[in-house]
């Protein structure tokens, strides 16, 4: 048969709690932090500036106030380069 086992509880000290309570409170923040929304409406904006006048486009990728994440700026300045310098090539013929 099994037997049941009882866990002693050992009470934790104030900092103990603490940190858990910390550890907890950022796994929350992570978890939300983690939510991408790539329509909203200052992104949508964005994806226009890039191929219509690029260099703004890139000023509201990196600008201060921007939602982009560090990766997503990453990768739309590759994409704008690329779209500048094909745009620079097709016109020049180089």
């Amino acid at each position: 048969m099994a037997k049941k086992v009882v866990k002693d509880e050992i009470e934790l000290s104030k900092e103990q709690k603490s940190i858990i309570a910390t550890r907890k409170r950022i796994n929350r923040r992570e978890l939300e932090s983690e939510k991408v929304d790539p329509f909203s409406k200052y992104k949508t904006i964005t994806y226009i500036f890039i191929f219509l006048f690029t260099p703004y486009g890139l000023y509201r990728i990196w600008n201060k106030d921007s939602t982009f994440k560090y990766g997503e700026k990453l990768v739309y300045t590759m994409i704008a380069i690329i779209y500048f310098i094909t745009i620079v090539n097709a016109i020049f013929k180089l």
